[in-house]
Parts: structure tokens; C-alpha cells; sequence
């Protein structure tokens, strides 16, 4: 399933890799009902819901109206509530919100301050099984920032002493600090990135006592940031994703710190870890060509971590691209030149451009349906116009792209065929072309080119930002 749920003007509307937004309700009428909070503003959290298969969402509808363009978290209960740690616009003060469910909605309650002395961000919520609620967050004291913990035994009508109290200081000051708290049976784990070149974890008995001393999980000569992550087993492991300076895991058994294990040759981002039936999941989105990104998965299921693979096996690169000259009557197959990143590789050589004069045709094949374009050019198009069209079972069915139509007179040419996997025609078919049978997009010359296009790279990989996965 992809559906679009909203457009957002918020710096960054997913907020951090730590944070969690999705969520399933767990049981009663409504269970499976899956739940979506977003950032549609620099002010506001909405929330949509939607049930199996998730191709209907409710229209999103506020929440909070008074947050900050800042990462917030959330986290939900056996009921079913949501429970919502967020920096307030104008303060910066740390904020919290309950959303009570009841009949399969979720009804915001009052504002309440976690703590009222400003300079907060990047919150991080956990929750006991008694109900106990913990929050850890950075808190700047000009030029440091620090990881601080509160918590709340009244379902958050009071943390700590009073909004007064900033809670306890679980790190020494750095300019970067970023933070993931985590619960298992007897323990509370705080995961923290300070210092620039150290990641570490802090943990709390349950039935009371002092924070340990600091485990250092790792420590770099680059910079640990945002770009981290930690969850927890149901057998209390704890699993800690980070880059150092590529992607790397590392596992607590719950007395040790297991070795570290490299993922990957490259940089990470937005990593996330879960466990799914006692086995680690790592997803994570990798740097394609220009500003593309591709979300990748791996777990341990074997044993060790398998070769990491695209987790959406419709934006990737496609499997056969074709192009065909009218005046030449010939078809050439560019697969290869459209998935690498040599510059100016896209053309059929009766012209040595990609497209040109009327009739000339370009074909992108895909085992699924796809919804996204990414075109790079050496050379930008001038003069022409280009129609879109898929084979409807019986004919070539032009459309208009979601996004506008396209020219090939920019690069990168982002074009959005449709919104979501959802708003795919229905009556969209595999046909055979020069031999492959697959769903093809066919993009046709309708009016001559004046300079013709050269291609370096087309994919079906979109412009991934940030990404939050329900784990």
C-alpha cells in the first residue's frame, strides 16, 4: 500500500529516525486500525486513520495546533490511546498531549508542560507496563545541548516535581544531542548521541535506584547525529543502529555488548530497527543518483544480516527501457545506460538523442506497476511536446502526470505519473513489447523537438526525505 495522506510545509513533517508516528490499535472493535500522525505545518500535528487494506484514510484533522517546527514523538497504549511529548512554537517549552480513543477515534486532551524553561527539542516517550510514563528530550544551555529524563505516575497530568523541574541530566553538554528511550521488564534505557563521537546507553531499575554509569556503545572520529536508532526485543535485547562512519548494528543481550556488525558501505539514513517475532529488521534509505533515495531492508533471519534489497520493489530501477525511432523504424534497448549514472548514455543513435521527432517513443517496463519518474539529463529538451500513455488491455490510454505534463526541458524531471499506488488506473495492463512482458509507461514525441534531449539515468526512486516505518 502508498496513499497519500497530506502535502506539509513543515521543515522536516516525519521528524527523527528515534521517533515513532504510526501506530495499530491493539485490540476491541476497531483492532488493526492503523493510525497516522503528521506534521502538516510549522504549527500543526494532524492525525488520520484508516482500516485493512488501507486504501481509504480519514482526512486528516488537528491535534495539536500549537507545536513548534520540531521533531515530536508518540507512543500508544494497550487502550489504544496516544500520547503525544512536543516543543511548544513560541516557548520552546517541552509539552505533552493525550489523545483518549474511544469507538475507533482519538479525542485530544488539554496541554500539559512537561517542563516551562525553554530551549527544548527532539523528544523521545516510553511507557511501562503500569502505565508509568518517561520522556527524554535535548535541552540547550548555550553553546551545549543536554539529554534530560522526566517521567509521570499520573498518566501525565504532573512530571516530576512540576513543569519547573528540568528532570535529570543524563549527559555532559555538547552541541550535538539526540536521544531514544526505550523500556524493557525491569529497566529504563536511555540511547543518546553526545559528544559528536559517542553514542551511549544509561539505564534505571524499574522498582527504583540511581542511572548507571554510561555504556559506551560506540565512539567515531566523524559525527553521530540524527541518523540513529534502538529497539527492543520482547526477550529485553536491545538492538542500536548508527552510522561510523557507515552503517553499522550493534546488539545488548542484556548483560554484553555484542560485536559491531558493518550493514553496509554507505551512509544510512533515516535507520530504523525492530524485531519481529525475536528477529532484527533494519530498514533504512540509501543515496541513489542526484537527490534520489532508495528505502532498503535487511534482517538476521539466517542467522547473519542478509544482503540488503529494496523494500518496495516498485521504486527501483526498471527492468527493460526501450526506445524507438520512427524515422529509423528501429527499437534499441538502453536498460543498461538508464540504470547507470554515465552521463549522456540515453540515446538512440540514428540521432544521438533520446527522443527527437514526432512519433520517436521511449518505454519504461516494470514487472509491477509503478508511479514515479526520476529522468536526468545531459541534455535538456527544447521545442517539443511529449504525451504519456499505459496500455489499457486494448490501447495506449494517454494521461496527464499527477504532477503536470512532461517535456524533458529540466533535470532532474521528477514526474509523478500518480499520487499513490492507490490512484494507479485499474485498467492499467502488461503487454508485450519487443519482447518483454511487462506494465509499460510509453512517452511518445507529439510535436518535434527543436534541440532533442540526451538521457544519463531514469529510475522509478523518488525523492525520499526522511521515512517513519510502524514498528
Amino acid at each position: 500500500m502508498h496513499k497519500k495522506l497530506a502535502e506539509s510545509t513543515a521543515l522536516d513533517p516525519a521528524g527523527l529516525p528515534v521517533g515513532q508516528k504510526i501506530f495499530r490499535v491493539p485490540g476491541g472493535r476497531f483492532s488493526g486500525r492503523t493510525v497516522a500522525l503528521i506534521q502538516t505545518s510549522p504549527t500543526q500535528i494532524k492525525l488520520s486513520y484508516s482500516d485493512s487494506p488501507f486504501a481509504v484514510w480519514s482526512s486528516p484533522y488537528e491535534v495539536i495546533s500549537d507545536t513548534a517546527d520540531d521533531a515530536f514523538d508518540t507512543r500508544m497504549d494497550n487502550a489504544g490511546n496516544l500520547y503525544i511529548a512536543y516543543v511548544e512554537q513560541t516557548t520552546g517549552n517541552l509539552a505533552f498531549k493525550k489523545l483518549t480513543y474511544a469507538d475507533g477515534v482519538w479525542t485530544a486532551g488539554s496541554r500539559i508542560l512537561v517542563y516551562d524553561g525553554g530551549s527544548s527539542s527532539a523528544p523521545s516517550l516510553g511507557i511501562e507496563s503500569s502505565g508509568k510514563l518517561w520522556v527524554s528530550w535535548s535541552l540547550s544551555a548555550a553553546p551545549n545541548r543536554y539529554i534530560q529524563v522526566k517521567s509521570s505516575s499520573d498518566d501525565g497530568a504532573t512530571w516530576g516535581t512540576g513543569p519547573a523541574d528540568p528532570g535529570t541530566q543524563l549527559t555532559t553538554g555538547d552541541v550535538i544531542a539526540y536521544s531514544k528511550l526505550l523500556i524493557t521488564s525491569d529497566r529504563v534505557h536511555v540511547v543518546a548521541t553526545y559528544n559528536s563521537q559517542s553514542i551511549v546507553k544509561r539505564s534505571l531499575p524499574i522498582g527504583g535506584g540511581p542511572w548507571s554509569d554510561e555504556e559506551v556503545i560506540a565512539t567515531t572520529t566523524q559525527t553521530f547525529g540524527v541518523d540513529f536508532d534502538a529497539a527492543v526485543s520482547d526477550d529485553g535485547r536491545i538492538a542500536v543502529v548508527f552510522n561510523n562512519p557507515y552503517f553499522t548494528y550493534r546488539e545488548y543481550d542484556g548483560v554484553n555488548w555484542g560485536a559491531i556488525v558493518p550493514m553496509a558501505d554507505i551512509v544510512g539514513q533515516s535507520p530504523q530497527v525492530l524485531f519481529r517475532g525475536g528477529i532484527p529488521v533494519v530498514i533504512y534509505l540509501e543515496n541513489w543518483a542526484g537527490a534520489q533515495k532508495i528505502q532498503m531492508y535487511t534482517d538476521r533471519r539466517s542467522g547473519q544480516f542478509t544482503t540488503p534489497v529494496p523494500l518496495d520493489n516498485r521504486a527501483k530501477k526498471f527492468e527493460r527501457v526501450l526506445v524507438y525511432n520512427q524515422a529509423a523504424a528501429t527499437i534499441v534497448d538502453i536498460t543498461g545506460a538508464a540504470a547507470n549514472a554515465a552521463t549522456g548514455d540515453m540515446l538512440h543513435p540514428a540521432t544521438s538523442c533520446l527522443l527527437r521527432d514526432q512519433g520517436d517513443q521511449l518505454y519504461l517496463g516494470m514487472g509491477k506497476q509503478f508511479r514515479y519518474l526520476q529522468v536526468l539529463l545531459s541534455t535538456l529538451g527544447t521545442g517539443g511536446t511529449v504525451v504519456l500513455s499505459y496500455w489499457d488491455g486494448a490501447n495506449w490510454r494517454a494521461f496527464t502526470p499527477s504532477n503536470g505534463a512532461v517535456d524533458f526541458g529540466a533535470t532532474p524531471a521528477r514526474v509523478i505519473l500518480w499520487d499513490d499506488y492507490v490512484s494507479i488506473p485499474p485498467d492499467w495492463q502488461k503487454k508485450s513489447v519487443n519482447g518483454y512482458y511487462l506494465f509499460w509507461v510509453k512517452a511518445e514525441v507529439n510535436s518535434a523537438f527543436t534541440n532533442g534531449p540526451v538521457g544519463t539515468q531514469v529510475t522509478s526512486i523518488s525523492e525520499i526525505t526522511k521515512a517513519i516505518f510502524r514498528r
